[in-house]
């Protein structure tokens, strides 16, 4: 008996809680699929920047392992683009868009200011467009000593 007055008193879910219910549901997707979207991409920088960082280091290390006096004509300082790269046998295929590396080499002081014959700085930087365009910089420095 308090079944059948419980089942006459209850009205049902009206037509309009169910399309607020629906575009909340709507919008919190939104959110939802949007940030998976972002996700994937910040994995793709964060892949892109692992293999910048791994360039960086092949190319230090082939400048500290080059001998002093040939150090400045195997890697002279300029800027060398992607196709025909000049260093793209030390750090192996160039697989980041439109990837250009630069080799500097600072003028290097002692601590009284004087120019040091014997250390040289070398700066490395690298930098690509990842896949949606937006630019990234790179960059690592080191010091060389007679």
């Amino acid at each position: 008996m308090k079944l059948t007055k419980a089942l006459k008193n209850n009205r049902g879910v009206t037509l309009f809680e169910v399309l607020v219910s629906s575009f909340i549901l709507t919008i919190a997707l939104g959110g939802l699929i949007a940030s998976i979207g972002h996700s994937l991409y910040l994995i793709d920088v964060s892949g892109e920047q692992t293999t910048a960082s791994e360039h960086l280091h092949d190319m230090v290390e082939q400048i500290r392992a080059e001998p002093w006096d040939q150090m400045g004509t195997t890697f002279p300082e300029s800027v060398t683009n992607g196709d025909g790269n000049e260093y793209a046998g030390v750090v192996g295929e160039l697989v980041l868009g439109n990837e250009q590396i630069w080799v500097r080499y600072p003028a290097s002081t002692d601590l009284d200011g004087d120019a040091d014959p014997d250390l040289v700085e070398v700066e490395v930087t690298l930098q690509w467009q990842d896949k949606r365009g937006h630019p990234h910089v790179a960059s690592l420095t080191t010091f060389r000593a007679r």
